[in-house]
């Protein structure tokens, strides 16, 4: 179920459409009653005690907490002909389905601490992840080539820029900057057999270059972040190991291996950008190194940052509520509301609509 997951969650349009979410939560729900079945038949519940679940959990507490009615509506009452939202929340019904959304999460989440807990699981799931984003990268080039403007070539998005299956390319360039990272850091600790890795390295650069194609900088950054933090940590390693008292012959391997690492970064960087243009030309790396507005060089972004954080002066605690963004946002906003704002995100261009 978890590795399913990953693969239809992606295919169903990056599952924004409510539809698509509730197949996520509907497996969310066969995994507990799967977990229950394994719970019953073995006579013992697995289950993790990682802290990483905390922060989800404190999200899910942080929502609960937020649709109390606590807010106080006694002057608006009057003026209102209707009851005014009386909760925490500024847009309860939005936070009621973050809330519903991160429960799903969570059960996911759990449920892969707990049962991916052995080494073949591991592999499985990784195997998983790399050839599922390398043929997802094929996918997203072909379709580049041959219908840029549809998803499937069937379904046409005349108000975003679609790549792949999602609605938003930026959506896919960072899917691809996930998915990557796995193969990529397996490479570079040095766990794939020597015979298999051209495979891994084929199938890192096919989807570093079907990311550079999509035109999102935030993709080619993180990218490059990646790999920088990969030699940073590597580098780390050797260096923490020389400090123990090991034998000069063994530093001089570390070191080598080092170079080796570093020599295979900027091979893999050359080959992505050089499969880039060679697959989508020069355009492929124009909007990285384009020229920007003069008026605006960060085409929007500052206004919409300027009026987030007048949203934190304003409810710097309990905020407005999980999913309320887009509703607090127009109370803010100094512009003319010609563009709606729904996520306080730097690809702002998936939650830009214009309004109607």
């Amino acid at each position: 179920m978890l590795c399913i997951a990953v693969v239809l969650s992606t295919l169903a349009y990056g599952t924004v459409h409510y539809w698509a979410l509730a197949l996520f939560q509907l497996g969310a729900v066969a995994i507990v009653i799967l977990w229950a079945v394994d719970a019953w038949r073995s006579r013992t519940l697995r289950f993790s005690r990682s802290s990483l679940q905390l922060p989800v959990i404190g999200l899910i507490l942080l929502g609960l907490f937020q649709l109390l009615p606590l807010r106080s509506t006694a002057g608006a009452a009057e003026a209102l002909s209707s009851a005014p939202v009386s909760s925490l929340s500024l847009d309860p019904y939005s936070t009621r389905l973050v809330i519903v959304h991160l429960c799903a999460l969570l059960i996911y989440f759990a449920a892969a601490l707990a049962f991916i807990d052995s080494p073949k699981r591991l592999r499985l799931v990784a195997r998983v992840v790399t050839i599922f984003g390398f043929l997802l990268a094929i996918f997203g080039v072909i379709q580049s080539f041959t219908s840029s403007g549809k998803i499937y070539w069937l379904k046409e998005l005349p108000q975003s820029v679609p790549f792949g299956p999602f609605y938003n390319r930026h959506h896919f360039a960072a899917y691809m900057e996930m998915a990557l990272a796995l193969p990529l850091g397996l490479l570079f600790s040095g766990a794939i057999e020597s015979d298999k890795r051209p495979l891994y390295i084929f199938a890192v650069g096919m989807m570093g270059i079907a990311l550079i194609m999509t035109g999102s900088r935030g993709g080619m950054i993180s990218l490059a972040a990646e790999i920088v933090f990969l030699i940073v940590v590597m580098g780390g390693r050797g260096k923490e190991s020389e400090s123990s008292g090991e034998e000069k012959g063994k530093r001089a391997g570390r070191a080598r291996s080092a170079l080796m690492r570093a020599g295979l970064a900027l091979a893999l960087v050359l080959a992505i950008i050089g499969g880039a243009v060679l697959f989508g030309g020069e355009d492929a790396l124009s909007r990285f190194v384009g020229t920007v507005n003069s008026d605006d060089p960060t085409t929007g972004r500052a206004h919409f940052w300027a009026m987030t954080l007048n949203i934190i002066r304003a409810h710097p605690v309990l905020g407005t509520g999980l999913g309320s963004y887009g509703l607090a946002f127009t109370e803010y906003d100094t512009h003319n509301g010609l563009f709606r704002l729904e996520q306080a995100h730097n690809d702002f261009g998936a939650v830009l609509r214009r309004a109607r």
